[in-house]
């Protein structure tokens, strides 16, 4: 997937390799660094790459190490 699954609401500032959007509707996604299946308007890519989905949990964690 290289674009949106749905229209973007709003974007928040990039943080390193990771950028966080809201969508206009939920999306279910696995996430790419925990696995688990998630349903949330809110998205984080990583590295620009609209396949590489996190989920809102992990792009926190992330976060935390840095």
């Amino acid at each position: 997937m290289t674009q949106p699954p749905s229209k973007i609401v709003k974007t928040f500032p990039p943080k390193g390799s990771l950028q966080q959007f809201r969508l206009g509707q939920l999306h279910e996604f696995q996430c790419a660094r925990c696995g688990a299946t998630k349903k949330s308007k809110l998205v984080v890519v990583e590295d620009g790459d609209w396949a590489k989905l996190l989920c809102n949990g992990c792009y926190g964690n992330v976060l935390s190490k840095t």
